[in-house]
């Protein structure tokens, strides 16, 4: 992935802007860091936080363990404070925290 650096064989840090427009003329920025630590062969340890870049922003947070079945099929365990997991949901806040599973297939 491009803005991905490997630390050594057990980690990987990351860095992700992501833009979107809201209304016809006004896009919004932000920006998310994120690691990637093995912890076992087939189970990692990922973190993310997100900002978007409003004067008035607070930071979104993920955790998440993700454990591979297969190269191509896994399941994650994630913790968060955002909307949602993906792309614009990790830059706006929701007020409660969130649990939940998502199953990721490589095609």
């Amino acid at each position: 992935m491009i803005n991905t650096l490997r630390l050594n064989n057990k980690g990987v840090f990351n860095l992700a802007p992501k833009y979107f427009f809201r209304g016809v003329e006004r896009i919004v920025g932000g920006i998310g860091v994120s690691s990637y630590i093995n912890l076992f062969d087939n189970l990692q340890f990922i973190t993310e936080i997100n900002t978007s870049f409003k004067n008035d922003s607070d930071f979104k947070f993920s955790l998440a363990l993700r454990y591979s079945l297969q190269p191509e099929k896994s399941i994650d365990l994630y913790y968060l404070n955002a909307e949602g997991i993906l792309d614009i949901g990790q830059l706006l806040e929701d007020k409660e925290y969130r649990l939940g599973f998502k199953l990721n297939f490589l095609f």
